[in-house]
């Protein structure tokens, strides 16, 4: 049986895809073998990506994103990561309390417009 390796996961990050080329070994031998996507799960379930059972990616506790979501879109500040559930706790320009799935997330530069706009406003709202 081939399974799915690191590499064919590319929206993963690097530790998340050597995690996965790590579990092929551990899932040869397993019950889970006509599951050509035995060692993603094997390595999620034992909560050995980046994230816990899920991949953090690129991002950051106290980075400002832009989150592309499927209702809506804002400029968000990233305040922690919920591993078991594979998405960010985030805050949103007006203070709202928001749930950004990872794929839904791209990063803004400090001295980007949105970015400078963002810090503004949470400035002026004393946060910061």
């Amino acid at each position: 049986m081939r399974f799915l390796t690191g590499s064919d996961y590319d929206h993963l990050c690097h530790k998340c895809q050597s995690a996965i080329d790590l579990c092929i070994e551990i899932v040869l031998e397993g019950p889970d073998t006509d599951n050509i996507e035995a060692p993603f799960d094997f390595a999620a379930d034992h909560e050995l990506l980046c994230g816990g059972s899920a991949c953090k990616g690129e991002f950051e506790v106290g980075q400002i994103c832009y989150w592309d979501g499927m209702y809506f879109s804002a400029v968000v500040k990233l305040m922690g990561f919920h591993p078991r559930g594979g998405f960010w706790l985030a805050e949103d320009g007006n203070g709202q309390e928001v749930c950004p799935d990872t794929d839904d997330l791209r990063v803004i530069s400090d001295e980007s417009p949105l970015g400078l706009r963002h810090a503004a406003h949470v400035t002026r709202m004393g946060e910061e």
